[in-house]
């Protein structure tokens, strides 16, 4: 079985991915699957580390040992929920070393393809393929630089799930930043946009959800996920978000719809034949 593959990705900093990624991965525990989580964008507060893992420490296996493939060193991620859910983790110094590895890579692809060519970042892709098998679904949460890190995790994607910082109304407008890197991408991943941060009191929310319904159309998943101080804590005490107040409990419920949503998109897409194909950059 192929694992589904979810680009958490946003164009503007502090639009809620990383926790949004933590909260999914968990989420999609809770309902039965089993989750790996690969830390693309390493920072002081990461993915890594709301999961519970130090990364100031020597980490055993990184998204650099991964894109360097099985003969460098054998697939062993954090098993932060044995047998449920796995992460791969990072820190801040794999940054720089992992997008360049990753520029390298592709461009020895584009020098064997010849002048004009526009071979596909599949590296990542091909690395996913060998692992993904003991998985029902593979987050990665990514930088927000579109550059060759965020590329390859796109590529290799089903869907892309990106969150909207609905705090100011011209946030919104990052929306068409990734919608026109997506289009030009053979074998297009799904996109579902979420409008996180939400707060119905608050003028600039209600405006900036306008602009979303009227940018993302279908794409824009259905539930608002409620600005609520319970998920910083969630994230710093490595746990899911306890339903202690009603704005916690909205919380909650966002994150089990959005759990549903992405297990029934599982269901009912096949993997786009372009990143289905057997092979990739070498």
């Amino acid at each position: 079985m192929e694992a589904t593959r979810v680009a958490v990705f946003a164009r503007k900093g502090g639009a809620g991915k990383t926790a949004l990624t933590a909260l999914l991965g968990r989420e999609l525990v809770r309902q039965g699957q089993r989750v790996l989580v690969v830390d693309l964008d390493p920072q002081v507060v990461s993915v890594s580390t709301a999961f519970g893992i130090d990364t100031n420490t020597t980490l055993p296996f990184t998204p650099v040992d991964l894109i360097a493939g099985p003969e460098c060193r054998p697939f062993d991620p954090a098993r932060v929920i044995p047998g449920k859910l796995d992460v791969v983790p990072g820190n801040q110094e794999q940054v720089a070393i992992l997008e360049h590895a990753l520029y390298e890579l592709h461009k020895r692809v584009r020098a064997a393809a010849g002048h004009g060519a526009r071979p596909r970042r599949a590296i990542l892709d091909a690395r996913l393929a060998a692992v993904e098998l003991d998985y029902h679904f593979i987050l990665l949460d990514c930088p927000t630089a579109l550059g060759e890190v965020t590329s390859n995790a796109i590529e290799a994607a089903d869907l892309i799930l990106s969150p909207i910082d609905m705090k100011y109304r011209a946030n919104v407008l990052s929306v068409t930043d990734l919608l026109q890197h997506v289009g030009a991408i053979e074998g297009v991943p799904e996109i579902m946009f979420v409008a996180n941060k939400w707060a119905q009191r608050e003028r600039q929310c209600r405006l900036a959800l306008v602009d979303a319904q009227r940018l993302c159309g279908a794409r824009l998943f259905g539930t608002m996920v409620p600005e609520c101080t319970a998920i910083p804590v969630s994230l710093a005490e490595h746990r899911d978000v306890r339903a202690t107040s009603e704005l916690a409990a909205q919380v909650t419920e966002a994150v089990w719809r959005l759990g549903q949503a992405v297990i029934d998109f599982s269901k009912r897409s096949e993997r786009p034949a372009a990143r289905a194909a057997a092979g990739g950059e070498e």
